[in-house]
């Protein structure tokens, strides 16, 4: 294999690069191979192949570059938003497990038709809808019975997922008054939605 060209003798060879409209200069790119015969045997050589690409775009594609990172770091949350999100999410859980399987006391009729279809479930029928009380949600009985199975028939295993899924309404509801307006409207959303007294109460029973 011939040895590397001096600089007087490399050809240059337009080439464009993917996403790139221009970069500043000479570029080379060097495959080593082992040489069998030359002024340096024993050791290995360099096949070069310089890429010339004009200057002016590189310095727009460069600008292009920094403002984009410079807007993908705009767009990072802060992290008070999450801190705040965090506690918000908190009181939102206090309110929907606390004492969870005393208050409200007794069973809510809606609470028993869902325990019972839970029990139905766990007896061995796997039906598509639960036609009780005016049809039921299949996602949710089946979570439930889940919450029987492994919590025991309580109040409180029925209601569990109630409040699992009411908690997580909270930092659902910010994400999506985020997109839709900004961090500011996102988290007082977040907010009402904790301490709404019509969401805790449907996420306790």
């Amino acid at each position: 294999m011939p040895a590397c060209p001096t600089p007087t003798t490399r050809r240059l060879t337009k080439s464009c690069w993917p996403n790139t409209t221009g970069c500043t200069a000479e570029f080379p790119r060097c495959e080593e191979a082992e040489a069998t015969s030359g002024a340096l045997p024993q050791r290995k050589r360099t096949r070069c192949l310089l890429i010339d690409i004009p200057k002016p775009y590189a310095i727009i594609n460069l600008r292009k570059g920094l403002q984009g990172v410079s807007l993908r770091i705009l767009r990072r949350p802060f992290p008070a938003e999450w801190i705040l999100l965090l506690a918000v999410t908190i009181v939102a859980a206090a309110l929907r497990f606390y004492a969870i399987g005393r208050l409200p006391p007794g069973l809510y009729h809606d609470e028993a038709f869902n325990g019972l279809d839970a029990l139905r479930v766990l007896e061995g029928e796997r039906p598509i809808f639960f036609p009780a009380n005016n049809g039921r949600e299949p996602l949710f009985i089946y979570l439930v019975a889940l919450s029987v199975a492994a919590l025991g028939r309580s109040p409180g295993a029925i209601r569990i997922v109630a409040a699992v899924l009411g908690t997580l309404t909270v930092p659902a509801a910010h994400l999506m008054a985020k997109a839709m307006f900004d961090r500011r409207v996102g988290l007082a959303t977040a907010a009402v939605t904790a301490i709404t007294l019509w969401h805790v109460n449907l996420s306790r029973i």
